[in-house]
């Protein structure tokens, strides 16, 4: 069964009420995917151009909403492990951003970066309590999010329309955006017991833009 709660992630009296209600319903937690994040007006700016404003929310949306679920939501999980016995995951969506720096995108960049070290640094402080950590880091993926950055891009260096997502895919080597069930599949596989030594990595779903 599903239980749908609305939440904003940046504010912890509303995570703390989530993670409760969870309990209330389940009694239990086994893994947490942060997949909330912002990158709406993020982008098409350099460092210098950002404004303030922009920066703060970019930062509050996808690190500190990540922080805060990670915390109060993996206080369940381990919970949940003690009684049960179990085995828990913390999932982390970053981005080709957090790998490497993109043009006019300095916060959305910084952001995902965050997000790749707290994956690492959570994964060490949990290795020995049977939560494993690991972050998953999308490349350009058929989406809505990533349709309003090409938007963004288009108008802002007024390109002809459609020529900002055919340079995207002659620059991935397969040729084409990811399939969100192709990266579905990915998180799922961290997820699941075929990934049982795997913890504070962080996997390229990127049709090989990014090969390290």
């Amino acid at each position: 069964r599903a239980l749908a709660l609305e939440c904003d992630v940046t504010d912890s009296e509303q995570v703390r009420a989530m993670v409760a209600a969870i309990k209330a319903e389940f009694g239990r937690l086994d893994i947490i995917v942060n997949n909330a994040g912002d990158a709406s007006n993020a982008g098409a700016s350099p460092i210098f151009e950002t404004a303030e404003a922009v920066w703060y929310k970019t930062i509050d949306v996808n690190v500190n909403g990540v922080f805060l679920v990670s915390k109060y939501a993996g206080q369940l999980i381990l919970e949940t492990i003690k009684q049960f016995q179990s085995q828990g995951s913390i999932v982390m969506i970053a981005s080709l951003a957090g790998r490497v720096g993109l043009r006019d995108y300095g916060a959305y960049c910084a952001s995902k970066v965050a997000v790749v070290g707290i994956t690492q640094q959570l994964a060490l402080e949990l290795a020995d309590t049977g939560i494993r950590v690991n972050c998953v880091s999308p490349g350009s993926h058929d989406t809505d999010m990533m349709d309003g950055t090409l938007a963004r891009t288009t108008d802002k260096y007024q390109l002809p329309e459609g020529s900002a997502k055919q340079q995207l895919e002659n620059f991935i080597p397969m040729g084409r955006q990811g399939k969100v069930s192709e990266l579905a599949a990915v998180v799922s596989f961290v997820c699941s017991d075929d990934a049982s030594y795997v913890t504070g990595q962080t996997i390229n779903v990127d049709g090989g833009a990014r090969l390290d």
